[in-house]
């Protein structure tokens, strides 16, 4: 099939997954459409689960087993409705347009395309892992378009590329009375007052430097806090909550400040009379290339005359690819998409069809070199 062909039917496609966006874990009818795109257009083998799927290209005698990996979920806006403000939908049309690109080629390697579910909120890789250790892939990839980047622009970083990440929520318990004899009860606001008070200078950002104890950068961003309801004037709430977002740009350092933090809300709520209880959301590790996998890529970009730039620091954001990077070899990468594009997760912006020539374009050299 002629390039102008595949990248018309993955402009044609890229819009049904834009038009049919589903938020993480509920990837459903996204699934469908992209199984039966690559039914009706590759003889690849697809293996179907719940949630995900792969699909194979395989060669008998093949020499190596490389997988490539697209996320498939969208973000919600403000009114709960899913849109495609990351680029997920671009990010699987460009999977699906390699499987085009590379149908009835002898390229002496099986190809895995890997189609996962929510990586918005951390939890597909995790869920991914296990399935792909029988496969015996020896190099896994992956990229994410960056809006601020020139279109067409590969970036490639050694090293941290995106930060770990974990939501922290926590619920105090303490003991409701009436708002006249506010001595008789235990409101929690006044410790998360103070708790946020004493985390607050984790909230700012100074760099990616050793930061005392921390080998890098640490962020404590508060999320929401609330206590009592609304309109309750005659009561004194016992029940209060505070969310939080930690981010470090390593796991390790992660750990360490997470330590900190609920250390700093045990001894609130134990001045304070409070019980209280943690649990975690949308758990990231870091994503960490390895030297020699930047190296193969710096490589590989020059050789080929792509258009490439080394990323000096890593992004804070978070991305579940690190998961495949923790117990595969591989590389993860980024596209421009624009200079005047609109950030991630902004409401107005829309993956452009213009860089997915490009980065199948790179994909397509990684099977050829590695």
């Amino acid at each position: 099939m002629k390039i102008d062909e595949i990248l018309e039917r993955a402009k044609s496609l890229r819009k049904t997954l834009h038009d049919n966006a589903e938020p993480s874990n509920k990837e459903f009818k996204t699934k469908q459409i992209l199984m039966n795109f690559l039914r009706e257009n590759t003889s690849v083998e697809i293996v179907d689960f719940e949630r995900f799927f792969y699909a194979v290209h395989r060669e008998e005698g093949a020499t190596k087993t490389i997988a490539f990996r697209a996320d498939m979920d969208a973000i919600v806006d403000g009114e709960g409705k899913a849109f495609h403000g990351c680029g997920h939908d671009g990010h699987s049309t460009i999977l699906c347009s390699l499987a085009l690109c590379i149908e009835k080629e002898q390229l002496g390697k099986n190809i895995i395309f890997l189609f996962q579910q929510g990586e918005e909120n951390g939890t597909g890789a995790k869920d991914v892992m296990p399935h792909l250790k029988p496969l015996n892939i020896d190099y896994i990839f992956g990229l994410h378009n960056l809006p601020g980047i020139e279109k067409n622009r590969a970036v490639i970083k050694e090293g941290v590329f995106f930060c770990a990440s974990k939501g922290v929520n926590i619920d105090f318990t303490g003991r409701q009375t009436h708002a006249s004899t506010p001595e008789l009860g235990v409101n929690p606001a006044y410790a998360i007052s103070k708790i946020v008070e004493k985390i607050e200078d984790f909230s700012k950002f100074r760099g990616y430097g050793v930061q005392g104890e921390f080998s890098s950068m640490v962020l404590a961003t508060v999320i929401s806090t609330s206590v009592g309801a609304k309109g309750s004037y005659g009561v004194s709430p016992g029940q209060g909550n505070l969310q939080l977002t930690l981010r470090a740009a390593r796991s390790e350092d992660l750990q360490k400040l997470e330590k900190i933090v609920i250390e700093t809300v045990r001894k609130e709520a134990e001045a304070y009379d409070l019980d209280f209880e943690v649990s975690y959301n949308d758990e990231f590790p870091d994503t960490t290339n390895s030297a020699d996998s930047a190296k193969f890529m710096e490589k590989l970009l020059s050789k080929r005359g792509f258009d490439y730039v080394k990323a000096e620091e890593p992004y804070r954001t978070s991305e579940d690819f690190g998961v495949y990077l923790k117990n595969l070899k591989g590389h993860f990468f980024g596209v421009g998409s624009g200079v005047e594009q609109p950030p991630l997760h902004d409401v107005n912006f829309e993956f452009p069809d213009d860089i997915v020539q490009r980065s199948v374009e790179i994909y397509r050299a990684i099977i050829e070199e590695i």
